[in-house]
């Protein structure tokens, strides 16, 4: 599938079949074709670093949730001894708990750091953690003894395929 296309939506029996795609940034066009979002922070103790509501203004009871997540974390302080984030999501209304998407991960930095890193996760969420969309997803971390900027590359996306709740 093209990226930010969805195809017209399909009849089937029970109700209407979306499959859509979802880009995560947006934004004015870059020379070098890479984009990120505006940056957020972690501290040391459990921040949202990005969050952004998916949201279509009809509910959907996904069948499938590919995700590709690419986060680009910069300014980590020499101080930082570990960097731990992951991503979650939640039903927006009503609003529920935070749901682990990704699995945590935990990256010793210390004195080493180069600064600047990317990581990206890829792969299915269950969907039957995700029981219904509009959802809130988020990047949440913690940086051991100090923090960093975060940004979400534009290759990252949310592609769902759902049928319409009446």
């Amino acid at each position: 599938m093209r990226r930010g296309f969805s195809p017209a939506p399909a009849i089937r029996a029970g109700g209407l079949l979306i499959d859509h795609e979802q880009p995560l940034v947006e934004g004015l066009v870059a020379t070098d074709g890479v984009q990120y979002s505006t940056e957020g922070t972690i501290t040391n103790s459990l921040t949202t670093g990005w969050s952004k509501k998916i949201d279509f203004g009809f509910d959907i009871k996904p069948l499938l949730l590919e995700a590709i997540l690419t986060a680009r974390f910069t300014n980590v302080l020499n101080n930082v001894v570990s960097l731990s984030f992951y991503w979650q999501a939640k039903k927006s209304t009503p609003s529920l708990a935070w749901i682990n998407i990704s699995p945590s991960i935990n990256i010793p930095v210390g004195t080493q750091a180069t600064n600047t890193f990317e990581h990206t996760f890829i792969g299915n969420v269950p969907v039957a953690t995700i029981t219904e969309l509009p959802i809130d997803l988020r990047l949440a971390g913690l940086g051991t003894a100090g923090g960093c900027t975060v940004a979400i590359k534009n290759n990252s996306t949310i592609r769902f395929v759902g049928s319409v709740i009446p």
